[in-house]
């Protein structure tokens, strides 16, 4: 007990730490909670003899409870990010029995008909069903010890304030705050970025990784290596995604250089071009801003890695564009993107 209180008081003063340089690290309920509900319907591979797998795992009845299933049901079409970022606007859990999604943050989430509206408020009531059903409140308490540790080791190598200074240097604007929300439950993929509903932090969320170019790490490890780069490319969403989503008319012209690489992006998780020209920049961004920072082995690294074997093939003519545009030239960011895009068009689909 005397440990576990001494890791508690220091990751707490960590935290506190961080604060003072407007970067928090904490975990959420909320989003622990989704981590369950995905680990209950495609579990992973951890060692179901790990104390935590044990935890988790503690109601097997959970799995076939009907609630459960209509969560799969109705959430089946929706992307992760989309209910990372639900999970993260709503209250704690459990909520109240007459709470109901505000109009306004369903509409900032996609769902903006009547029809929508009830649907995502429908599946709010059946996920906070479950949550009461499964017994989740003891799983979260009891996975308390384990939080502490790792809040304990993640803030030992959070991103310095240079890091996050660069990133904001390169994007022309900063964030009044930034957070990162780790995950003990969430295995399924090293992270989402982008920014809270009043648009004043940016945060991402992720789950047990080895930071490198490999697969997920199993049983729940987070490991030093590739952090940097980690934060860099998701906090890089909060600022990318906003900018590059503003320029419709391009988006629009230069839609067609999806269909080569629509085979190689949907399974990764980008099944348009808004969702995968979006993630060409936040890359882009992420191998400059680690060159910017002397980490030249690590940005070619990603470089390759995203344009040989992640199939990013306009990533070499963004980073090089960017250069010219954004870095030599100090054009801002937004114009950089404008003008990237039409010179994508240019040089792949002009006659």
């Amino acid at each position: 007990m005397k440990a576990l209180v001494s890791i508690y008081m220091f990751s707490f003063v960590l935290t506190c730490q961080a604060q003072v340089s407007d970067l928090e690290i904490h975990f959420l309920k909320n989003i622990e909670f989704l981590g369950y509900i995905i680990e209950l319907g495609d579990p992973s591979n951890n060692d179901p003899n790990h104390a935590i797998s044990k935890l988790i795992h503690q109601y097997p009845e959970n799995s076939s409870k009907k609630s459960l299933e209509e969560i799969f049901s109705m959430g089946a079409d929706i992307d992760y990010d989309v209910f990372i970022s639900l999970m993260h606007s709503l209250p704690d859990l459990p909520l109240d029995p007459s709470y109901q999604v505000p109009a306004q943050q369903a509409t900032d989430l996609g769902f903006k008909s009547d029809a929508e509206l009830n649907f995502i408020r429908t599946l709010v009531q059946k996920v906070n069903t479950f949550y009461i059903e499964s017994g989740f409140e003891k799983i979260w308490t009891d996975l308390k010890p384990y939080r502490d540790s790792t809040l304990l080791q993640l803030t030992e190598f959070a991103p310095y304030d240079s890091v996050i200074k660069e990133v904001e240097f390169f994007y022309g604007s900063s964030f009044p705050k930034y957070e990162i929300v780790p995950s003990l439950t969430i295995w399924s993929g090293p992270g989402w970025g982008g920014t809270n509903a009043e648009g004043n932090t940016a945060r991402f969320t992720l789950g047990p990784i080895r930071f490198t170019l490999g697969p997920i790490e199993k049983d729940y490890i987070f490991k030093m290596e590739g952090f940097q780069s980690l934060a860099i490319h998701e906090f890089g969403h909060a600022f990318a995604n906003q900018i590059v989503l503003q320029h419709d008319t391009e988006l629009k012209e230069t839609e067609a250089l999806f269909l080569p690489i629509e085979p190689d992006m949907v399974p990764q998780g980008y099944s348009n071009w808004k969702t995968c020209i979006v993630e060409h920049f936040v890359r882009a961004g992420e191998v400059i801003v680690l060159e910017q920072l002397k980490n030249s082995s690590r940005s070619e690294a990603l470089l390759q890695e995203y344009r040989d074997n992640r199939k990013f093939i306009y990533l070499d003519f963004i980073v090089q564009k960017l250069k010219e545009y954004r870095v030599a030239n100090k054009l801002g960011y937004k114009k950089s993107v404008k003008a990237i895009l039409l010179d994508l068009h240019d040089y792949y689909l002009k006659d």
